[in-house]
């Protein structure tokens, strides 16, 4: 694509450009980390097929806007005995209200849509590596326009990712990437720490009581020549959402068709006059589906919003499925040998547990309880004694073994299947 891409950036409510010259009124749209939805994802050994569908389930947790379909794009990033390694991205719709609008304003299409950062960091990823190369963990923190991104690397391959809104509590997060690092690619000595851009003495000196802190400066062109080679790559990530990829559509035909009207012109005469309307059909069509997307995405929020307060108004009242009845009853099944590291509970949605234990019976007899737990327990209703407690019992991710315990995940949640989708 090379010098006929334009690429265009948002961010601080202002849409910019990092490269003016492009074919048309198309641009590839780079985004901070902070505005999209990003989540590493892990297949299974025997997964088939893509991983667009774990992709979106994962996505779906922690998007603010559960109800909207996000188009969900993956790249993959290594692939191991274990499984496939790909980091997925979407952009709700529903959030970028204040994007479209100044795209509109600036009459531009979007063909693609990548996050910033990752432009940043395959740019410098020689000064990144250094000289010590292979397998090194590094922690790699850089500074963007909105925010902070930060990266635990292992190598070449990412096992953690976060953007952050400012320095604040940095040490904090900086630990708590780790820490899902290692719990999602082993454990590795942290090698050293890497800066771009960061110019704050205090954030660098929390960080420097973590491992050895290293400075790069940021690239000259703020990225450019590195989302370029991203926009080369068919396999790269493109979070484009759906509405903006059928805007786009019928825009490249609607050109099409205005090009082969005004070559064929002298001949058709007739058919130009028959189809010189078509164009402009095409443009209201295009700004109605626009419209329409808007006034969607509005009404979705006034109903999530009125579903909220209903929701918390009978969670209010009833105590039977809070957080202390459930700890009791979790602790009730608890087998010896069993030990709860972390406890992450979501009323009415999901309770998320990990623990340890001394033999893989254990671990199985404990997820069988929970499993068998019934809603009469808690209510204390004959009309619930056979209703279970929780809807579905499964584990998250594979039953390992460290330190000669065995370390789980389970999701319990509240919901049926279909609810969940």
């Amino acid at each position: 694509m090379g010098e006929m891409t334009r690429v265009a950036v948002f961010a601080d409510g202002k849409l910019g450009f990092l490269a003016q010259k492009g074919r048309g009124r198309e641009a590839v749209l780079a985004l901070p980390l902070s505005r999209l939805l990003v989540r590493l994802v892990r297949t299974p050994p025997d997964h088939a097929g893509d991983a667009t569908a774990l992709a979106a389930d994962a996505l779906k947790k922690i998007s603010p806007y559960p109800d909207e379909t996000l188009a969900v794009s993956c790249e993959q990033v290594s692939e191991t005995v274990s499984g496939k390694l790909v980091l997925a991205a979407a952009l709700p719709e529903s959030a970028a209200e204040d994007i479209a609008a100044a795209l509109d304003a600036a009459k531009l299409e979007v063909t693609r849509v990548d996050a910033w950062v990752l432009g940043v960091l395959r740019e410098l990823w020689g000064g990144i590596e250094g000289a010590a190369s292979g397998r090194v963990r590094r922690l790699v923190l850089l500074k963007e326009v909105e925010g902070l991104a930060l990266f635990v690397l292992d190598g070449d391959t990412p096992s953690a990712i976060r953007a952050l809104a400012d320095t604040t509590e940095l040490k904090r997060a900086a630990l708590l990437a780790l820490l899902e690092a290692e719990d999602f690619g082993g454990a590795l000595p942290l090698r050293e720490i890497v800066t771009v851009g960061l110019e704050d003495g205090p954030a660098e000196a929390a960080l420097a009581t973590l491992g050895e802190v290293r400075r790069l400066p940021p690239p000259a062109d703020e990225g450019l020549a590195g989302l370029l080679e991203r926009a080369a790559d068919p396999q790269a990530l493109n979070a484009l959402p759906a509405t903006w990829a059928d805007v786009l559509r019928e825009t490249r035909t609607k050109r099409k068709l205005v090009k082969f009207l005004a070559v064929a012109g002298g001949i058709w005469l007739v058919a130009l006059a028959v189809l010189a309307g078509v164009p402009a059909v095409y443009a209201q069509m295009t700004a109605r589906q626009r419209a329409a997307s808007r006034s969607q995405a509005r009404a979705y929020e006034q109903v999530r919003d009125k579903k909220n307060q209903v929701e918390a108004v009978r969670n209010v009242s009833n105590h039977d499925m809070g957080a202390l009845e459930t700890l009791r009853l979790v602790s009730a099944v608890l087998p010896d040998g069993v030990t709860l590291t972390k406890w992450n509970f979501k009323r009415g949605d999901i309770l998320a547990l990990d623990g340890t234990s001394e033999t893989r019976e254990g671990v199985y007899a404990f997820k069988d309880g929970l499993a068998a737990l019934k809603l009469g327990e808690a209510s204390g209703k004959e009309d619930d004694a056979e209703t279970p407690f929780f809807k579905h019992v499964e584990y998250r991710g594979d039953l390992r073994q460290r330190n000669q315990k065995f370390t789980f995940s389970v999701d319990c949640s509240f919901k049926d299947a279909e609810e969940d989708q």
